[in-house]
């Protein structure tokens, strides 16, 4: 597996663990304008690795599965 594959894991299950929190917080309006932001360039971050893995992989330089 390749390092960038290995970042995007860790990337994706990082965000994971703070949805539930997220969504909690959004629905009771706990969640200050500073941590929406701070999490909203979290899941832009994770949409830019996704890109580039997805980018690499069309490219032939990962191990894309297709059927995935």
């Amino acid at each position: 597996m390749k390092h960038q594959t290995i970042e995007l894991v860790n990337a994706l299950q990082a965000v994971n663990k703070h949805v539930g929190s997220v969504a909690n917080a959004l629905l009771t309006g706990t969640l200050s304008t500073a941590k929406q932001y701070e999490f909203a360039g979290l899941l832009t971050e994770l949409g830019d690795l996704l890109h580039q893995h997805a980018e690499d992989d069309e490219s032939g330089g990962g191990e894309a599965n297709p059927d995935a």
